[in-house]
């Protein structure tokens, strides 16, 4: 489980990562040569995007595993409880 959230944080690095260079390349592009290939307009966005929605739901399932894992400390406790 928890290698499986880091292989979805690295994939979503490496999204975002591949989104900034199509960017900056777009951007050096237009300001040397005046024009964008349609490309980078449209993929570089999409590459971003596609990045923070995999570290959201990293995120989302890191907090749903240590609120299970609260739950279980709590379940715990509340079965070895004895009365004095």
């Amino acid at each position: 489980m928890e290698d499986d959230r880091k292989q979805q944080i690295k994939d979503a690095n490496t999204m975002l990562g591949a989104g900034a260079g199509l960017a900056t390349f777009g951007a050096g592009s237009a300001m040397l040569l005046g024009s964008v290939c349609p490309l980078c307009i449209i993929a570089a966005p999409v590459l971003v995007g596609i990045g923070v929605v995999g570290r959201i739901r990293a995120g989302k399932q890191q907090k749903a595993v240590e609120g299970d894992n609260d739950l279980s400390e709590e379940r715990a406790d509340a079965v070895s409880y004895e009365p004095n």
